[in-house]
Parts: C-alpha cells; sequence; structure tokens
C-alpha cells in the first residue's frame, strides 16, 4: 500500500512538470509545494457601464494565475467577483478573489432617472413659420430613484427643432429615457408675393412712354431706380 502511494506521487508530479500550468484533461494537478502566489486581471469584462441597481456581468473577464513554480495560467471562470449588485453611482471597485489571492477593475454605475420637469423655459418662445428652436436659457429638474434632484442645462434632445406649421406648437423633451413639454408661439412668417410687391411701386405719373427712360419709386425700401 505504501509503495502505491509513493508511485501515483510520484506519477502526478512527473504530470505537474511535463504539461503546462499542471494541468490535465481540464483539472488542475499540484505538485508538492505548488500553490497560487498572485492574480491580476488580464482583460476586463465586456461591460464597463451600469446603473443602479443592475448586476455585474463577467463576460469576457479573463485573469492571469501565477503560481509558486513561476508557472502561469489563464483563467474565465472558477474566481469570485464582488459586489455583485451595484447599488450606488459612481466608479464601483470590482474585486476578483482567486484561491485566496485578489485583484480588481472598476466599473461605472449611474442613477436611474426616475422623472424629469421644466424648472424654465427657454428664453424665446415665439417663432415664425421655418424658424428652428432656440433652447437657450432652458433647465431641467431631474429626478432619480434614490429620491436625489439635480438641475441641467444640457444633455437632453428636443422635438420638434424647426416649425413648419403656424399655431401653439408643442415641445417635447427627453432626458434619460423621461420626457417632459412645453409650448411654443408660431405664426406665419410674411412673405412678399408680386401684387404686394408692385402696391410698393408708384411710378410717375402720366409718363412719357415715347422716352427711352422712366423712374420706378420703391416706397417700402424708399428707393429710385431710373430705367
Amino acid at each position: 500500500m505504501k509503495k502505491r502511494m509513493i508511485s501515483l506521487a510520484l506519477v502526478l508530479a512527473l504530470l505537474t512538470m511535463l504539461l503546462p500550468g499542471g494541468s490535465f484533461g481540464g483539472m488542475e494537478v499540484f505538485a508538492a509545494g505548488k500553490s497560487v502566489s498572485s492574480i491580476s486581471v488580464k482583460s476586463k469584462p465586456s461591460k464597463l457601464s451600469y446603473k443602479v441597481g443592475d448586476k455585474l456581468a463577467t463576460k469576457g473577464l479573463k485573469i492571469t494565475v501565477r503560481y509558486s513554480n513561476k508557472t502561469t495560467k489563464t483563467l474565465t471562470s472558477g474566481f469570485t467577483c464582488s459586489p455583485v449588485k451595484l447599488s450606488k453611482a459612481g466608479t464601483q471597485k470590482i474585486t476578483v478573489n482567486y484561491k485566496g489571492k485578489k485583484t480588481s477593475f472598476n466599473v461605472t454605475v449611474s442613477k436611474v432617472v426616475k422623472s424629469v420637469r421644466i424648472k424654465s423655459k427657454p428664453s424665446k418662445l415665439s417663432y415664425k413659420t421655418g424658424e428652428s428652436l432656440s433652447t437657450k436659457g432652458m433647465k431641467l429638474t431631474v429626478t432619480y430613484t434614490d429620491k436625489t434632484t439635480k438641475t441641467v442645462t444640457g444633455g437632453f434632445t428636443c422635438s420638434p427643432t424647426r416649425f413648419t406649421k403656424a399655431g401653439t406648437q408643442k415641445i417635447t423633451v427627453k432626458y434619460g429615457g423621461k420626457s417632459t413639454s412645453f409650448n411654443v408661439r408660431v405664426t406665419k412668417a410674411a412673405s412678399q408675393s408680386n401684387s404686394s410687391k408692385r402696391n410698393n411701386m408708384k411710378y410717375i405719373k402720366n409718363p412719357d412712354y415715347k422716352s427711352p427712360y422712366y423712374i420706378v419709386v420703391y416706397t417700402g425700401s424708399q428707393s429710385a431706380v431710373v430705367y
């Protein structure tokens, strides 16, 4: 029995020396004295941006394991990460643990918007057809699911941004997946037709068409042209 145990130990030691990283058939084979000395992140997970309340996804995460006999191995599983649920906003440190050794990487966690409302409307609220929306002066109050609020002056989208018809126009504002709205007044832009142009002209009374010259006076622009 004692001889069998010695033989088995010799076989395991031989396999550890011959196979890279001391592995056989997907299982680690440890020789006497071999242990994990350190670990490091070889490649971070594919997903590094989250919202408060999301769970960590480790897909794509790879770690390099260094052993006491100076061999290394890359792992894509078998380790643990903490925290798993991301409950606070900001830069979050994720700790990776494998056989008592630790390393880490960071993820970004953003707040979840609960609602938005208009704090102050844009300075310009009256337009003519053909003009584009101006959001200068507009402020939004953003309320998050953690009950905190923030005033923003940018980062939102508005629709429509160009006015093609007269009347009261509803402007929809979107931020963080939530929306609110305000109204503007649009009037029809004045167009100068040919008839109005003619009404804007005064010819000299009883012109002498035998003359090679005549004068046209434009009352609107207060100018005169000799033809």
